[in-house]
Order: C-alpha cells, then structure tokens, then sequence
C-alpha cells in the first residue's frame, strides 16, 4: 500500500502474530499520512486563503512570463513569494481533489524563493541572467526525486520516516538555475482530475494530475515504460520522454538499482507545449553532465567467468519444472498474430534506410483513462509507450481532444475480442476524459520532437481545434 494514500475505510486489527507485518505497514501508512496532514495544517495561514483574482493571474502566466519578469526586476524576492503563495494554494486545492502531493516543501521553498539571487543588483549582470534560466519559477517533483530533509516513501511503508540526507544531482541543478521546488507529487493510488472514479496513470500519476489542475506549471517525472506519457494522456497534459542520461538520476530514490537494459529515465511534464519547451531548454543549458559525469563501467572479467561456469555446471540444462505454463487463447493476439505473419511490402522500405520519416505518430494508450484497477486488463496496451524505452527514443505526448459519449460509442456490430475490450471501454461513464497522441523521433531527438508537437498543434488551431483543459 502506499504510504501517501488516504485510507478508504476502517480495517480490522490484526488479530495474529501473522498479521504483525501488516500492523507495521498499516501503523506506516498512518504515519505518513498524518505527517503529510500536519505539514499542511502548519503552513502560514495565507497559504490556506482563499485564491484571489491576483493569484489566477500568477497562475494563468507561461513559465517563460514568470522567468522574465524575475529578470526584468519586475519581481524581487519578496513578489517571488508571491508567486510561491498562489501555486501553493493551488497545489493544495488539486491534493484536496486528487490526493496527489507527497511531501510539502513549502518551509524549505520560501528560503529559496527568498533568496538574494533574485534581487535586481544580482540580476543587472547578463552573466547572472544566463545562469538563472529558471529564476523564480515554480517546479514540481515525483515522490522519487531525492530532496535533502524530505523523504521519498515511493509506496514503501518501510522508506517512512527516513529523508534524504542531500540533494539529488537534479535538485541541485534546479536550484542553481534559479527553481523553486515546492512540492513533491505522488505515485498511485491518485485520483484523476476530470473524473475521480477514474486513475490518472502511473507511476507519475500525480505529477499529471497536479499540472492539469493548474497547482504546477512544470515538473519532473520518470518513464520506464511509459511513466509519463500515459498520465500525460491520461490527463490532458504535455511531456516527452526523453533519452537515458538527459535529465539526471543519480541521487534519486528507486526500487531498481542498477537497472540499465531499460533505464528509468526522468524526464519533464507541464501543463502547455511552450512550458514543456522552456523548461527544457532551461534544464539543457545548465549543462547537466557537470552535475553527474556518469562512466559506465566495463564489463568485469570476473563476473562473466562465474556467470559462466554456473550457467554450464550441469552442461547447459534448464530447470523450467517450477514455471507453470497454460493454453493461451486470447482472441485478440491470435488476430494478431495472423496479420503480423501476412506479406508486409512496406517492409523492406522501412528497413532499407530512413525513406525521409521525420516522426512516428501513434496514440500513447488503447484507451483514455481507465478506472481505478482497470490496468489489470489494461496492461497489455503499454506496448504503444514501452517499446520506444527499449530503443532509448524520444517520445512526446500532447493532448487533441476529449471523449465524447456520442462521437466515440462502439459501432452495434462491434464484438468483444479480449479483455479489453470486453468491459475496460466505456464511452458514456467516459466522457470528457482528455485522449492524446504520441509523437515520436529518434534517441536525442527530443527537440525535433518538441518541434513536431507545435506543428501538430498549429495544424490544429488553424482548423479551429485547440485543447482546453482545466480552466484555473
């Protein structure tokens, strides 16, 4: 269970020494819970205000107008705090709705937002200018992102109580360029912001479900399979999954160490295409690579010999008695199945060479959002994020329309092939969920994919469709 899910209902104390486990997980999950409430509660009553014409106006300014005005002197450390006020208040409006803040940063982003950096003698040298892309600018990080003082739980009843001792490489490198961290958001279990019935994805559920709110503008995920382009999708905001090593990691929390066949890659998320793109460009010119100079190291001869020699002990053989197999019978893969073995022409031309494709266009999930729960049948349609993680492809995601109950209903004729399909699509309970489209380049390419995006986006406005998400 996640220690930041709020419970939903009594449950019965454990009446066995058996049971002393989930005691433990239990008396963890309250702890954390009630720490998260009392961080809330202590915030300076201004926080806690009601949000005013003033703030909405914060709130509805670009990233890149907040940045500017920062380095225009137009807001000196006292008006940054304003700044932090109106995202806060926001921020715990959408947490009050979706459940999706993890640890509260606010004590620790007044000193930074209170900082001498953003006064305007410090700011009169271009120099000071270039090293502050992000000058003033609130930003949002998942529950994974090691923060000095603050813990990252990431569901484990047994990380409670447990905070970071330093800044991760990324926190550094945000703070140096002039950030704000103010909260930190969480993985499931997190409610949708369109419909409460409905999850919003994962793992950086709540990262998605805090930027379609308006409670951040930018923020910070991680994607090993599609972490954040489903809840992008499935919230009707913008990211891209970015290449391994593009944002940094090192100092992060993960309940994968070492994990490098298919790396988990973090990667940011905002609320606009412009934000997604300002945020970007911010992080890349503070040259992240002098934060974390990774080195893979090379493959040990030692290792490979004992992997080896315990590998061919018994002359080759493979144990598979303990593994449990069974007739699969899915109709669905067998229709696959069937056209993926027809004659493909096409083929060759898209083996022989780049035939000049600029992007892949798919959609990012089979469905819009899914109930909660509903990714056990779901699961099978991560294909459409997962497989550009297993080529180290950039891969954006931006919302196009919303569900409607009328346009999208399933054709009379329509017969059930799989799990899926059998009950997970639901066009009338549905309706009004955001639904995106995938864009996807090559391994570095995260700019041209970005690129690709506007352009989408301005085809769209030209035959007068433009996303509307949450209005603030």
């Amino acid at each position: 269970m996640d220690p930041c899910s709020e419970p939903t209902g009594l449950r019965e104390a454990p009446t066995s020494s058996s049971n002393l486990k989930l005691l433990v997980v239990v008396l963890g999950d309250h702890d954390k819970q009630n720490e998260r409430r009392a961080a809330i509660q202590q915030l300076d009553p201004r926080f806690h205000e009601p949000i005013t014409p003033t703030d909405t106006s914060i709130l509805s300014q670009p990233i890149a107008k907040l940045i500017e005005n920062v380095h225009s002197g137009e807001l000196t450390p006292l008006t940054v705090l304003t700044v932090l006020t109106a995202y806060t208040k926001k921020a715990l409006a959408a947490h009050a709705q979706t459940n999706c803040l993890s640890e509260i940063l606010v004590e620790s982003a007044q000193r930074w937002a209170n900082s001498s950096k953003f006064s305007a003698e410090n700011l009169k040298e271009k120099r000071n200018l270039e090293s502050l892309p992000l000058a003033g600018g609130p930003v949002s990080l998942k529950d994974t992102v090691g923060v000095e003082g603050y813990d990252s739980c990431i569901g484990y009843s047994a990380w409670v109580g447990k905070p970071f001792p330093r800044h991760s490489a990324l926190v550094r490198l945000l703070l140096d360029a002039g950030a704000v961290p103010f909260v930190k958001t969480t993985i499931p279990i997190t409610n949708q912001p369109y419909n409460k019935g409905y999850s919003p994805g994962g793992s950086s559920g709540g990262e998605a479900a805090l930027l379609a709110y308006g409670g951040s503008r930018v923020g910070v995920g991680t994607d090993v399979a599609g972490s954040v382009r489903v809840p992008a999708h499935y919230c009707g905001v913008y990211s891209i999954r970015s290449s391994a090593q593009r944002f940094l990691k090192a100092g992060n929390a993960t309940s994968m160490p070492g994990q490098e066949g298919v790396s988990p890659v973090y990667s940011p998320m905002a609320r606009t295409l412009d934000d997604l793109d300002t945020f970007w460009q911010a992080v890349m010119s503070m040259k992240p690579w002098k934060y974390d100079p990774r080195n893979d190291p090379g493959l040990s001869g030692t290792g490979l010999n004992l992997a080896a020699q315990l590998l061919l002990a018994d002359g080759g053989k493979v144990a598979i008695k303990p593994v449990r197999f069974g007739e699969f019978n899915d109709p669905g893969m067998v229709q696959a199945m069937r056209m993926f073995s027809l004659p493909r022409p096409q083929y060759p031309l898209l083996l022989g060479g780049d035939g000049g494709w600029d992007f892949i266009l798919t959609v990012p999930n089979a469905l819009p959002a899914v109930p909660h729960g509903g990714m056990k049948d779901g699961w099978k349609s991560c294909g459409y994020t997962f497989l550009w993680n297993l080529l180290d492809y950039s891969a954006g995601v931006m919302p196009i329309m919303h569900v409607n109950s009328v346009l999208d209903r399933l054709a009379p004729r329509f017969a059930p092939r799989n799990a899926i399909e059998k009950g997970a699509y639901d066009p009338v309970s549905m309706s009004g969920l955001p639904v995106g489209v995938q864009v996807i380049g090559r391994r570095l390419e995260e700019l041209k994919v970005m690129e690709g995006m506007k352009i989408i986006e301005g085809l769209l406005t030209k035959e007068g469709i433009q996303y509307e998400g949450i209005k603030i």
